[in-house]
């Protein structure tokens, strides 16, 4: 597929726009997570993937099928995620990088360390694996790694943290260099663009606010090909 950056930042932008307009807005959003767990109808029992699994794969599968020659098929063997299985009819296989690097997504580990990792005798396991939630390759045009967030704190500085963690997160899974494909079911790692896809269900929007005292965002796209999409919903439970 061929490298278009502009044809790859329009997609965030109309994937941001449908997103918003149709997740549930913060306050029913909050109450449709709080049902699913207190009413045992999810089996992820972390937010994010409840986030995740029960509103936004569908809707990433359905806005790849606007890009001209992508249909469900094609959207379906592109799109990856750690739950593939629970999904497999939007959803092919698992993102997971297989090949190990010498340096984590972790900010600010302690020189000691990292330096106790590298001198640990060989383990069966690589060093610091990849395990993004989302990403979307071949026959899509546009090859991308996500890294998720569902966000209900009031706290700015939760906010800040969270911001800086998923951003440091989603360029760091960009930036991770190609591993081959093995087969259909182990797919390789080959991933042009990076996307930090945010919920903001704090009352205040305190994670929006965090974005936008972001003085430089573009730096973020022009540099380090990294979308950050911080997004509420708007849609009422009525």
């Amino acid at each position: 597929m061929g490298y278009n950056k502009d044809d790859a930042f329009a997609f965030f932008i109309a994937l941001e726009s449908t997103l918003n307009h149709s997740l549930p807005n913060p306050s029913a959003m909050k109450k449709e997570m709080l049902n699913i767990c207190n009413e045992g109808a999810s089996e992820h029992r972390i937010r994010e993937n409840q986030f995740l699994y029960h509103f936004v794969m569908p809707l990433i599968h359905k806005q790849m099928q606007t890009v001209p020659g992508i249909g469900p098929g094609e959207a379906r063997h592109a799109l990856l995620c750690e739950y593939h299985a629970k999904i497999s009819d939007i959803s092919s296989g698992n993102a997971m990088r297989r090949a190990g690097s010498p340096f984590g997504k972790a900010i600010g580990r302690p020189v000691q360390q990292i330096m106790s990792d590298w001198t640990k005798d060989n383990r069966s396991f690589p060093l610091n694996q990849a395990y993004p939630d989302i990403a979307i390759r071949d026959p899509f045009p546009h090859r991308i790694v996500f890294d998720a967030k569902y966000f209900d704190s009031d706290s700015s500085a939760a906010a800040t943290k969270s911001l800086v963690e998923g951003i440091y997160e989603a360029g760091h899974y960009r930036g991770l260099p190609k591993v081959p494909a093995l087969s259909a079911e182990k797919p390789g790692w080959d991933y042009e663009f990076g996307c930090l896809l945010a919920y903001d269900a704090s009352d205040e929007g305190v994670l929006t606010a965090a974005w936008n005292t972001v003085t430089n965002k573009q730096a973020f796209w022009d540099g380090g090909n990294v979308f950050v999409m911080i997004v509420r919903g708007t849609r009422s439970p009525y």
